[in-house]
């Protein structure tokens, strides 16, 4: 298992493009996004977007 950080977004959809390119980069075929239960659904939409 691999835990990747992104801390250079300072939005949640500049977080989700830049996490495109680690899982990209890596040839992920899957992530878990961690967030606070508040943020959850506007992460879901945004990742999903994305």
């Amino acid at each position: 298992m691999n835990i990747l950080e992104e801390p250079k977004a300072r939005s949640t959809y500049e977080n989700a493009l830049l996490s495109k390119d680690i899982v990209k980069d890596n040839a992920f075929n899957s992530a878990i996004i961690v967030t606070s239960n508040y943020h959850s659904l506007r992460s879901k939409f945004t990742f999903e977007e994305v």
